[in-house]
């Protein structure tokens, strides 16, 4: 791509040979660059996702289409061979069988010229052979139950070697196939503890094969489907007579995966943590303390206690990395601290659970604020920042929905601390440019609403319901004239106006009109006095 830097280079060597042109002929004149300088700016560099997508040529879509087009024929020659008697079931199976090496000599035999075309072939084929051996022990049952899970074997462990010899993630996608549906064409599919270990043992395969290649979509995709298979197997795991053997496997997929995720982060030097890498760190806890709580009949408070305990595994990570200088990505320790303090708030939260439900609000905000730090300190801010929207909406539904003044007063104390903490939360994070728009709006929003708590917060100390109201318009008119004057960006005028009209709203429809007497005319008075002092200040403001 040619640069305005390179035809500036050109055109002044052009400018230096007519001027050693105009000295040889004897021209006088000072020497002139023909062009002034011009400003340039070389492009720049697109930031790479941390997800790379494997681009497919043209000719590789072509080669699956045609491999695919195999397969179906494949199976519906099975289904017509079988209706009109042609050929016997085990032929069937041969034929099956027989395909499936024919294509693995043609990709042998061309792979020196079409390496990627190949490759695709070479995964048809083994999917080919898989498709012959399912049929053969299930449906025609021509292949005994042993005998087909020696040639499933052979075949993976044969795909797992090309995969790593050919660095091809089209074979290592079908060896992922392959080995997931291995118990189900052998006919192994109701032994639990066979499949368990299979994909024991799969999984650790393609998690280093991930490695090697550096294929984390890999190793995602292989997650994803595994936690399938635990989920359409929660009544199997739940009403399990022996409960360890679950439980083995779920604490082996839980360690191997977040083994997984830390070594790649502690060897990536680059990279940030991908988006797929914290999708499995987060889920796989989730999932991990569901099942583990749903295995066992545990007590609330039994189960609080554990869930505090392992909390400490994500917080003593934490410490362990910190203090040995061991590097790890950013987002992959902000990951691991917000864990441990979610899980740590939340085993807290089961001890206390019969005194007060209102403790789920500190975990809420404890959690958004380190989620939008994170978010802007991390590469996938896309994702951190969804995750503290969720917060937010948690936090603002409890605040509306079950947080109440109804208790104790020192339980509304301590929540009026709890709510001005998270108000000043907001100014932190919009003060420091974090999410800035949605941070100056719940900060200006979560004042107004610490007002409204203010007065209910009065009832306590036997004020009367007039007077607290009264109290209260006062406040918010007072809130709503210094915020206004104060606020720079159009939304923020807008916002504040709104809620400054809700504020005079409820003064002329609510307090003023129950008032009676010198209290009405003093309620007037009041609040005319703060309106003008406020429209001074409004209009010293727009001047400027």
């Amino acid at each position: 791509m040619v640069t305005n830097k390179d035809i500036l280079n050109k055109l002044e060597k052009q400018s230096e040979r007519i001027s050693l042109l105009e000295e040889h002929l004897g021209i006088s004149g000072k020497k002139q660059k023909l062009f002034k300088d011009i400003d340039y700016e070389e492009p720049k560099e697109k930031k790479e996702s941390s997800i790379k997508v494997p681009k497919l040529s043209f000719n590789q879509v072509i080669t699956f289409i045609g491999i695919l087009g195999i397969i179906i024929g494949a199976i519906s020659f099975f289904l017509y061979a079988v209706a009109n008697n042609w050929i016997g079931e085990t032929g069937q199976v041969m034929i099956g069988v027989l395909l499936g090496f024919i294509l693995f000599g043609f990709a042998f035999a061309l792979r020196k010229n079409k390496e990627q075309w190949s490759n695709i072939v070479f995964g048809g084929a083994y999917f080919i052979e898989y498709l012959a051996i399912g049929i053969g022990v299930l449906e025609y049952e021509v292949l005994p139950d042993y005998i087909g899970i020696a040639l499933s074997i052979i075949f993976l462990i044969s795909s797992t070697i090309l995969s790593i010899k050919f660095k091809s993630r089209v074979i290592a996608y079908f060896t992922l196939i392959g080995g997931f549906l291995m118990p189900f064409i052998t006919g192994m599919f109701e032994n639990d503890l066979f499949i368990m270990l299979i994909y024991i043992v799969l999984c650790i395969g393609l998690v280093i094969l991930s490695f090697a290649e550096n294929w984390y979509d890999l190793r995602f995709t292989s997650y994803v489907i595994v936690s399938l298979f635990i989920m359409f197997s929660f009544d199997k795991f739940t009403s399990a007579s022996n409960k360890l053997i679950p439980l083995a496997f779920l604490t082996s997929i839980y360690i191997l995966y977040k083994l997984a995720v830390l070594i790649f982060s502690s060897k990536n030097k680059k990279e940030n943590l991908s988006i797929l890498d914290s999708i499995i760190i987060v889920s796989i806890t989730i999932m991990f303390l569901i099942y583990v709580y749903n295995l066992f009949d545990w007590s609330l408070v039994a189960y609080g206690i554990f869930t505090m305990m392992f909390s400490f595994i994500y917080l003593g990570e934490i410490f362990y990395f910190k203090t040995n200088k061991t590097h790890l990505l950013k987002s992959v320790s902000y990951t691991l601290l917000s864990i441990g303090i979610i899980t740590i708030n939340l085993g807290f939260l089961m001890l206390i659970n019969s005194v007060d439900t209102d403790f789920f609000l500190i975990l809420f905000a404890v959690e958004y604020v380190l989620f939008s730090v994170i978010s802007d300190k991390s590469k996938d801010g896309g994702l951190y920042r969804f995750y503290s929207y969720i917060f937010l909406i948690l936090i603002v539904y409890w605040y509306a929905a079950v947080l109440r003044f109804e208790n104790e007063l020192t339980h509304a104390t301590f929540f009026m601390f709890i709510l001005l903490a998270i108000v000043i939360s907001f100014l932190v994070l919009f003060r420091k440019n974090i999410n800035f728009k949605v941070n100056a709006a719940s900060f200006i929003i979560g004042g107004f609403a610490l007002i409204y708590s203010l007065h209910k917060y009065l009832w306590f100390f036997n004020i009367v319901d007039e007077t607290s109201q009264i109290i209260l318009s006062i406040l918010w008119l007072i809130y709503t004239l210094v915020m206004f004057s104060n606020v720079e960006t159009k939304e923020g005028k807008w916002l504040v106006g709104s809620l400054l009209g809700i504020t005079l709203i409820k003064i002329a429809f609510n307090d003023l009109f129950y008032l009676e007497g010198i209290f009405r005319i003093i309620g007037f008075i009041i609040f005319g006095i703060l309106l003008i002092i406020g429209g001074y200040f409004i209009k010293n403001e727009a001047k400027h």
